[in-house]
Order: structure tokens, then C-alpha cells, then sequence
């Protein structure tokens, strides 16, 4: 079964000038990649008539759907449905039922409606309106010689009605899709390019199987897509080359569900009926945010102290003054002691603690920026490690926060392993 090839656009201004994230863009490529098309490209454009125009023909002359997002509403810089008209060389018509179809939402709403959502109404000849069920922008289904362009409006849960409300089954009816299966595999404690090293040749091992990975402060995700004529034959193939990504990388392998190490670790944590306290001074409640981001972390998470200044340290974690003195805060033994100080005070099984130089100043020869001593407390002990990390400050509180989390992760494999 020939691949369907598939190219995303978004557009609007907003997300090249102001600061604004594309959610639409990535949602749109899983979805239609879990639908058997093989995205292609995505761009982000803003809302000028020209470029635009020359966006949508280009990628409707290199693949078979094109789908794009934004440029719907009833404002001037709202130039889709002109520029999807210009790409195809299509007249841009005024539809009847669209504009009765909007005045009776407006009235429904109580509210006159304005001159300038009568260009909602607008559709390039040839096309058809998608409806909205959650605004006043329809969407665009357009057929053309090569394929088809399909345009959504921009708010993500009026893109999201619009797929729901048919355009989904619409596309799997419309094209020839392969049965596609995903697996996922999420490491830590690994280096993007220490896992190219193990695993590398798996990329061509099998023409049908697409292995991608996807690098983050402290983990690293990778993602395998195989596509063929039947479920069946896809899930084998994806599961060959799935597992012997997990039997070449070993421990470094989190678990094989789309998930956050944060949430890896909880899940542990449940299993065992473990609690965790924290100490943080350089992450500045950065991981006790990681380990709370998803619902139900009081089930093992007990709460932590933010020990930002030595004195603090002393007073909320009980560290010795004159350890702080002799061996400083960003310390193997400073880290070991706010490991046990929160486990002891809290009350918890385990604990970790985490003290560094996030920088950008503050650094020395001693002690440059990036160091970071990280500790964890438990039942069979305190371990300490020493990571050095590069970047800016953000970073450099992102790469500590993750190597925490993997830091525990192991130790808690192990109980996990050592109970079964």
C-alpha cells in the first residue's frame, strides 16, 4: 500500500510575532499520523494573502491532503478562504445557506450580526462548508486534481469540533490509509546521542517501521511508527523494532507508556506504597511541581522545603552551621544532609535533595556554573551524585529537576524488582 503524504499549515501572525504557542500544529500531526498519513512538513505562516497563497499551492503540489488552522474569523487579516481560492484558482463565492446559517446562530444568541461576519460565508467555488459546532467559522473541505485541502479554524476547541464532527471518518473514507501502529519508549539518564550509539542501524533495519526520538532536559523519547496493509502486520513490526530498542538501552528505559518521568516515578511510588519529601534550593520548587502536574500526587508526595538561603537550610533542614562553613551549600555532604533533614522532618520514605549553582554568576573554578549535587534518602541509606550541566538557567534547573527524578527512578526499579 502506497504512503499518503500529508503537510500541516497554521496560520496567523499572532504565532510568528507575539509570543504565541502552536498547540494546533502538533495535535494535528498525531492525529493524522495515527490515521496512516505520513506528515511531511509543517509551517506556521502569517495572515498575508500572498505568502499564503504560495504556502497552500506549494503543498498541495507535494502532497496528497494539506490541512491547515487559523485564518477563519470574520476580521480583514483573516485571508484563508481568499488565499485557498488563489492557490486552487477557484472564485471566491458568497454561500446563501452559510449566511442564514449564521444570522440564526446570532439570533439564537440574541445579538444582531455584524457586517463583517458575512465574510464567513465566503467559500472558494467548489468547496464545501465543515460545520463548526462551536463558533461561527465554518471549515473548508476542498477538492482539487491533486488532493485535497481541508482548513480549520484556529481556537483549538472549535478545530477540535470540527474534526469530531466528521472530518475524521471523512479522511479515512476519502484515502487509501495503511493500518498504522505506534509504540513508545521513554528514557532517562541517557544522552540523545548515547542512544544513537545503541541504536542507531534500527532506523533502516525495516523500510515499513519510522523510528523518531525526541530530546528533552534529562529525557530522551522515541517513537516508532509502523504502517501495512493490516493491524496485524503493523503491531508485529512495530513491536520487533520496540523491543529491541528497550533490550539495547536497559535501564536507561523509563516505561513504554506517553507519560512524563514525573509521572513515572509516582506511579513507582504507588506500586510500592512509598512517600516522597523534597529539598530544593536551586530548582526552587521545580520538581515538587513536576511531581505534582497530574492529579492524585498526594498519594505519595508529602510536600517539601524550598531551602533557597543557608539559613533556611539551617533552621527548616537542620544542617550544621559549621558544615555550611567548612564544605558550602553546593556540596556532596550539604545535599546528603538536606536529603535526610526533609526525610526525618516530613516524614516521608524517601527523599531527595537538590543544591547548585544555576548561574548565570556565582560560579568559580571550585564551583562553576552548572554544578549541582543532587541526594537521595531512604531506608537503605543516602546516595549523592554530581552532575555538572551546561546552559542557561532554565535549563541548568530543568537537566536537575529530571536527573532527581531519574535518580530515585533506579532506586526504586530496584526495590520494585527486589519485591518481586
Amino acid at each position: 500500500m502506497s504512503e499518503i503524504r500529508a503537510q500541516v499549515i497554521t496560520i496567523g501572525t499572532e504565532l510568528l510575532l507575539h509570543g504565541r504557542r502552536d498547540t494546533n500544529g502538533p495535535e494535528l500531526c498525531q492525529l493524522l499520523t495515527r490515521l496512516g498519513f505520513r506528515v511531511e512538513g509543517l509551517r506556521t505562516v502569517a495572515d498575508d494573502l500572498e505568502p499564503l497563497t504560495q504556502d497552500l499551492s506549494f503543498a498541495a503540489s507535494r502532497a496528497s491532503l494539506v490541512v491547515a488552522t487559523g485564518g477563519l474569523g470574520p476580521t480583514e487579516d483573516d485571508r484563508t478562504r481568499e488565499a485557498l481560492a488563489a492557490a486552487c484558482g477557484r472564485p471566491l463565492r458568497r454561500d446563501a445557506g452559510l449566511i442564514a446559517a449564521l444570522e440564526r446562530r446570532f439570533a439564537a444568541l440574541g445579538r444582531a450580526m455584524p457586517e463583517s461576519n458575512r465574510r464567513q460565508g465566503d467559500l472558494p467555488e467548489g468547496g464545501e462548508a465543515l460545520p463548526n459546532p462551536e463558533g461561527s467559522a465554518p471549515g473548508v473541505w476542498l477538492e482539487h486534481p491533486g488532493g485535497v485541502i481541508v482548513a480549520l479554524p484556529g481556537p483549538p476547541v472549535e478545530m477540535r469540533a470540527v474534526l469530531a464532527a466528521g472530518v475524521e471518518a471523512r479522511l479515512q473514507d476519502r484515502f487509501p490509509l495503511p493500518a498504522v501502529a505506534v509504540r513508545y519508549v521513554l528514557t532517562a539518564g541517557i544522552s540523545e546521542s548515547g542512544l544513537e550509539d545503541r541504536i542507531g542501524d534500527l532506523y533502516a533495519l525495516d523500510p515499513a517501521v519510522q523510528l523518531t526520538v525526541l530530546a528533552a532536559p534529562g529525557a530522551v523519547e522515541l517513537f516508532v511508527v509502523a504502517r501495512g496493509p493490516e493491524a496485524a502486520l503493523a503491531e508485529a513490526a512495530a513491536g520487533r523494532i520496540a523491543t529491541e530498542v528497550v533490550r539495547r538501552l536497559g535501564d536507561a528505559v523509563v516505561g513504554d507508556s506517553p507519560t512524563s518521568l514525573a509521572v513515572a516515578v509516582g506511579a513507582r511510588l504507588r506500586q510500592l506504597r512509598r512517600t516522597l519529601a523534597v529539598a530544593e534550593s536551586c530548582t526552587a520548587g521545580l520538581l515538587g511541581s513536576l511531581l505534582t502536574d497530574e492529579p492524585g500526587a498526594s498519594d505519595f508526595f508529602l510536600g517539601g522545603v524550598i531551602a533557597y538561603a543557608d539559613d533556611v537550610k539551617r533552621v527548616a533542614l537542620g544542617l550544621d552551621e559549621e558544615l555550611l562553613l567548612r564544605e558550602g551549600a553546593v556540596s556532596e555532604a550539604a545535599a546528603r544532609s538536606m536529603a535526610e533533614g526533609a526525610r526525618q522532618r516530613l516524614g516521608s520514605d524517601y527523599a531527595l535533595a537538590i543544591t547548585g549553582i544555576a548561574g548565570p554568576s556565582g560560579g568559580s573554578d571550585l564551583r562553576p556554573v552548572g554544578l549541582v549535587w543532587i541526594a537521595l534518602a531512604g531506608e537503605s541509606g543516602t546516595a549523592a551524585v554530581r552532575r555538572q550541566f551546561h546552559g542557561g538557567r532554565t535549563r541548568v534547573r530543568q537537566w536537575a529537576a529530571s536527573a532527581a527524578l531519574d535518580l530515585i527512578r533506579r532506586r526504586l526499579d530496584a526495590d520494585l524488582e527486589s519485591h518481586a
